[in-house]
């Protein structure tokens, strides 16, 4: 018989820069191995019991779902070599009922990064004016300011419809970032 453990994780990464806490997420479930390094704590832990936890990351969230889905594995490969474009993809259409999967509960509190990051992904503009924004703080703040200018409409473009609905959202996130 295993013993089991229910533990409590929060995978963070500081940004030096920022001086703070640049994003997290927070997961239960049975402890199965755990590493550090200087600078993330990652748990490695069963798929159930998953929680969602208000300001965790869309990303983070979406790859340790990635990470527990056999069958998302098998169709975006390409995840393991840092191109998230089509997982991305997928789970914004799963958080708009374009698709149907169980994981909807678990992706819809993220529809605002899922859809920042697709209209990103699809315009070689944004990827220019915002270089790496996956990896990048300051790209990813610039990029968020830049989608609440467009979702107030205090800049004309056409990602308006997608990014629109999450206009309190980016309100929120966009700290010290440009708007336009």
């Amino acid at each position: 018989m295993r013993t089991r453990y229910v533990i409590l994780s929060i995978v963070a990464l500081w940004v030096a820069a920022n001086g703070g806490l640049y994003v997290y997420s927070v997961r239960t479930g049975n402890l199965l191995t755990s590493s550090v390094t200087s600078q993330t704590t990652v748990v490695t832990q069963s798929c159930s019991n998953f929680a969602v936890v208000a300001g965790s990351g869309g990303l983070t969230d979406l790859i340790s779902l990635y990470d527990c889905r056999p069958d998302l594995q098998s169709t975006f490969p390409e995840v393991k070599q840092g191109n998230y474009r089509n997982l991305v993809n997928w789970a914004w259409r799963v958080v708009n009922r374009q698709v149907n999967d169980s994981a909807y509960d678990r992706l819809a509190p993220y529809g605002y990064w899922y859809a920042l990051m697709m209209v990103y992904d699809s315009r070689p503009d944004l990827q220019t004016a915002f270089p790496n924004a996956y990896t990048s703080p300051v790209s990813y703040q610039n990029l968020l300011c830049w989608a609440k200018g467009v979702a107030e409409q205090k800049t004309q473009d056409a990602a308006f419809d997608i990014l629109a609905p999450y206009a309190n959202n980016y309100a929120t996130s966009c700290v010290g970032g440009v708007t336009s």
